[in-house]
Order: C-alpha cells, then structure tokens, then sequence
C-alpha cells in the first residue's frame, strides 16, 4: 500500500467513534488504535472459515413460467456441482470486472469442498436462512472449506467475498 494512502486511512479512522444500536440500545466505540494486516499470499491450494455465509443463486422457473432466483444448497448433492460452477463463474465475473480483462488462467483445476468433519460434526447442519431488508429471506451456508484454483481466483475471493451478495456482507473468510 502506498504510504501517503497509509496515513491517510490509519489517520482518518483514528480518534474516531462509531455509533450502533444493540439490542435497541445505543452503544457508542471508541477507535483507539488501526492496524493494516499483511496481505496474505495464496497458493493454488487454501483453507477459509467463514466470517459470515456463503450464498449462491441461479434461476430457475417456477410452476407459472415465471423465472424466480433460487438458493442453491451444497448439502443437496442434486445441487452441489451447480454450487461450485456458480461459484467459480462468480469468481471468473469477479476478475474480469476488476482487471478490465478477459480470465485466461484456466489451466488450473477448480475443487471446492466444505468441511466434511464439520459438517459431520454439524450432523449436516450448515445452511442458514437469513431475513434480508425487505423481509427477503436469504439461504446461506458458513462452514469452514478448501479451495484448489488459480491463486488469483482465491486472491479474489477473499478480497471481495465469496458467492454473491457481497455488499450486504455475504462470503467475508479468514485464512486458516
């Protein structure tokens, strides 16, 4: 990062106080101290957790010929390889918004698999259904996953969110 840009950012966030209602109560933070992480460095292959699920979507249409968004499910196995395409598009769409350029790198294989001992763990119980503004409801999945692509598709993700829905706050992980 730029050091001008540095200063910037530590000395505009500094200082500062942010306001929240929790719980209907108004609670006001202080910032006392910013810090910039090291960006990390990917390989073809990473493990995440989630910080907040995962969503992914296509179309499908509905009894009265209408197209209506669907929440695909990675634990339905119908489901799953249409998961990991969508995701993979999503990446790949991602990419070439962000580089003004067309992806050329698929050289590399696409794996992409939650955790088997979690979810296990879970007994399966991974997905979420999440209210969205509006009073849209949002099935999402957040469990820990391994990744095996082209570093730059990972460098992606975990930049600007995995699945969709990213603005809201969808598919935010950390790197185990």
């Amino acid at each position: 990062m730029d050091e001008s840009l540095k200063h910037l950012i530590l000395g505009g966030f500094s200082s500062q106080k942010i306001k929240l209602m929790l719980n209907g109560q108004k609670c006001v933070f202080t910032i006392v101290n910013v810090d910039i992480q090291p960006e990390p460095i990917f390989s073809n292959r990473e493990k995440f957790i989630c910080l907040s699920p995962i969503t992914v979507t296509t179309i499908k249409i509905d009894e009265n010929g209408k197209r209506k968004q669907h929440f695909l499910n990675y634990m339905i196995p119908e489901e799953r390889n249409h998961f990991i395409d969508n995701l993979k598009k999503n990446l790949i769409n991602k990419y070439e918004t962000i580089n003004n350029t067309k992806y050329q790198n698929s050289n590399y294989p696409f794996n992409f698999n939650f955790d088997i001992n979690y979810i296990t763990k879970r007994m399966g119980n991974i997905t979420k259904l999440m209210e969205f503004k509006n009073k849209i409801k949002i099935k999402a999945i957040e469990a820990p996953f391994s990744i095996e692509a082209d570093p730059e598709l990972i460098k992606i993700g975990y930049e600007c969110g995995w699945g969709e829905k990213n603005s809201a706050g969808f598919g935010c992980v950390e790197q185990i």
